[in-house]
């Protein structure tokens, strides 16, 4: 029974690097340059320059923060992340957010010495949609 549900985790999470490596690989086309804002945003914030990046900088922080407190024994959000801001040609999502991180396995013993097994690079792709950020 324990081999049947790893082997569904592992499948999982390969089907989900598979999506993320896939988004990423269409986000690597040539970014269009925007002439004005997108319609869908508001024009009150939208003339403000970086207002985006700012909004994104923000929601990411938060996002980290909730990451660190749902991560699994064992693993840990890093403390350094980037973020990329791209703006896209639709009208309903005008921008995606990316954030990358690394997240770290660490394995400690019985008498309370932890060290470092290695750390994953992880990128999340967030959309831009009606004013705020989706996952």
């Amino acid at each position: 029974m324990r081999g049947r549900g790893d082997r569904q985790a592992r499948r999982a999470l390969a089907l989900r690097a598979c999506a993320r490596i896939a988004i990423l690989a269409c986000l690597a086309a040539p970014t269009p340059v925007l002439a004005g804002p997108p319609a869908a945003i508001d024009s009150s914030v939208a003339h403000r320059p970086g207002w985006v990046e700012r909004s994104f900088r923000g929601f990411a922080k938060d996002w980290l923060r909730g990451a660190a407190r749902q991560s699994a024994p064992g693993h840990r959000v890093g403390d350094d992340f980037e973020l990329e801001v791209r703006a896209t040609r639709s009208s309903r999502a005008p921008f995606v957010g990316i954030l990358r991180y690394h997240e770290e396995r660490w394995s400690c013993s019985r008498k309370g010495r932890c060290r470092l097994e290695g750390r994953d690079r992880v990128a999340e792709i967030f959309r831009f949609q009606d004013g705020r950020w989706i996952y």
